[in-house]
């Protein structure tokens, strides 16, 4: 299955402002309310015949299936903003034969080095998707949108041509998903106090540490951080994996003697950088959360 793209004529406006106003699409968009026929002919004039946009109509087997929309082309930075969304939110796959679609028409056909989106902090489905395809989360815009009287967060995610082109190498394969188990033992937590020399009472004396109002000693912050870097260490990776960045977000003490879940979720690869989602937790109970960007070793 193929997804092409071609643009979009008068003939497809009665089709697409049905798509527009189903309420899974306008729910993750700015324009929320829905959308009159003069409102939707005002957004067809201002933008079938602006040579900063393009709007694509997206087809599978001859059908169409969504729209791809480019907004801000800038031939001087090459660069642009984009959004799409599918006429079918029940059919599996289509978005992300649309996203592929999507990429190889801004740096192929468009000739962009850079892509950008915003999404809505409460649509963390379609973040999560967009990153999967090699999107960086740049930032957040706080607080910066607003509907039926609540503030809402915006992401800024972009992609580069350049990791673009590193995607479409698929030679090497990043492990989904792992986890291991782990005991945080006292013994661990003082042998790691004396190699940082950070004695604090709070991971060495169990009196002290009741006193100070946790139920026991905890493990210090970046010794918890630290577990995940055994995961990457042994298989299923391959020897020879670099740790690049990790984001660490602590929830809740970790006590001695607490047995947990050390995991890992692949969030996107491209090329052999490769971001992971960091959890460490017990049953329900989540102590640390975060994000490894690694890079895994060549193969020869």
């Amino acid at each position: 299955m193929k997804c092409n793209l071609r643009a979009m004529t008068e003939s497809d406006l009665q089709n697409v402002l049905i798509w527009r106003n189903h309420i899974d699409v306008r729910k993750n968009m700015y324009t929320y309310h829905e959308i009159t026929w003069d409102e939707h002919q005002n957004w067809w004039l201002n933008n079938h015949s602006n040579h900063q946009s393009r709007l694509l109509i997206a087809e599978i087997d001859n059908l169409p299936v969504g729209v791809v929309t480019f907004t801000h082309i800038n031939p001087v930075n090459k660069s642009a903003t984009w959004a799409f969304y599918s006429s079918d939110v029940t059919r599996r796959g289509v978005g992300t034969y649309m996203e592929l679609a999507a990429l190889d028409y801004a740096f192929l056909t468009l000739e962009l080095n850079r892509l950008e989106c915003e999404v809505l902090d409460f649509n963390e489905a379609v973040m999560k998707f967009h990153r999967k395809f090699g999107f960086s989360l740049e930032g957040t815009k706080r607080q910066a949108y607003f509907r039926d009287g609540v503030f809402y967060d915006i992401y800024s995610l972009s992609i580069l041509k350049s990791d673009w082109l590193r995607s479409q190498d698929k030679s090497i394969t990043a492990p989904k998903k792992v986890s291991q188990r782990q005991i945080m033992s006292q013994d661990i937590i003082t042998a790691y106090a004396d190699v940082i020399a950070d004695h604090n009472f709070i991971h060495i004396n169990e009196e002290k540490a009741k006193q100070a109002g946790f139920k026991s000693t905890i493990a210090h912050g970046m010794l918890s951080g630290s577990l995940f870097s055994s995961i990457f260490s042994k298989a299923p990776f391959d020897p020879g994996v670099v740790y690049m960045e990790q984001t660490l977000i602590f929830k809740k003490p970790l006590g001695s003697g607490t047995e947990v879940d050390v995991q890992i979720n692949l969030v996107s690869q491209v090329g052999r950088k490769a971001i992971y989602e960091t959890k460490i937790l017990h049953a329900d109970t989540v102590y640390l959360t975060g994000e490894a960007t690694i890079l895994l070793p060549k193969r020869h």
